[in-house]
């Protein structure tokens, strides 16, 4: 069901764009979806896949990797950063990321740039080590925060409520959904620490794209909020408000999201470089 609602909303936006490069000999798209970062490199350096639609992260890790070109940023629910929040039970008596020392928190999943590769990141800079826990009942070491992946926003809330982990950590988005975070968990839960924005979502090319393919899908986009008949194909596409270019503001933005990059890439298994 996942596939097979992304790939028609990836076809009906490469079917759009097709619709702007007909004078290029381009007449149709195609939507392709990676099983993970690791084929999606493969397939941009083999020219498989043109465009794509990524978090800053994997954005930057395709332009490592694979040689890809960040084109654009993407307002995707017409949000163009976010923020990590760490939560804990309001009778924790936990306040600050220090305090966690000892304890255990609750990250979605590897993938996940807010619930966990930036609070990952932000507990290590504060001089915690933090190791994954073989089981939720596994042991913390006191110098130590021990995490376990919940794999979906609500179970990370629900596991902290009920007291099997410390604290989680969820995006300010996910936060304040009630969706993912319903009132009735959130109301027993107290935000203790909020990280720094971070860019949420970039569109890169392939190296080796035609100039005049490239610059006519910047314009496209650039301009396709202005254009009443593509709505339906921005709602269906991550539900995307529009398209801008990486300066000013989204510039220091990417900057901060390189720093990230090169502080964890090291880290994480599907960052590291193929040897």
């Amino acid at each position: 069901m996942w596939r097979r609602k992304h790939s028609v909303a990836l076809t009906q936006m490469a079917n759009y764009l097709a619709t702007k490069l007909g004078h290029l000999g381009i007449t149709d798209g195609k939507a392709v979806i990676a099983a993970d970062n690791a084929q999606m490199i493969k397939l941009l350096r083999d020219g498989a896949v043109d465009l794509v639609s990524e978090t800053a992260l994997s954005a930057l890790l395709f332009e490592e990797q694979a040689g890809a070109k960040i084109l654009l940023r993407e307002w995707k629910k017409g949000v163009v950063q976010y923020h990590s929040i760490f939560f804990a039970r309001a009778d924790s008596g936990i306040q600050s990321l220090t305090d966690l020392r000892g304890c255990k928190i609750a990250f979605e999943d590897p993938g996940s740039t807010s619930s966990y590769i930036l609070p990952l990141a932000a507990l290590n800079k504060v001089g915690l080590p933090v190791v994954e826990l073989a089981t939720l009942q596994s042991p913390v070491a006191p110098t130590e925060v021990g995490f376990a992946f919940a794999y979906g926003e609500l179970n990370i809330a629900m596991w902290v409520q009920r007291g099997l982990v410390c604290a989680g950590v969820l995006s300010n988005l996910d936060w304040q959904d009630i969706e993912r975070t319903p009132e009735i968990i959130k109301s027993q839960l107290v935000a203790f620490h909020a990280g720094a924005p971070f860019i949420r979502s970039l569109l890169v090319v392939r190296y080796g794209l035609r100039t005049d393919i490239e610059d006519t899908i910047r314009d496209a986009l650039l301009g396709i909020h202005l254009e009443q008949s593509a709505m339906p194909v921005l709602t269906a596409y991550n539900k995307v408000t529009r398209y801008d270019e990486i300066t000013g503001e989204a510039k220091r933005h990417l900057l901060e999201a390189r720093s990230v990059f090169a502080y964890v890439r090291g880290t994480l298994d599907w960052m590291k470089p193929e040897s």
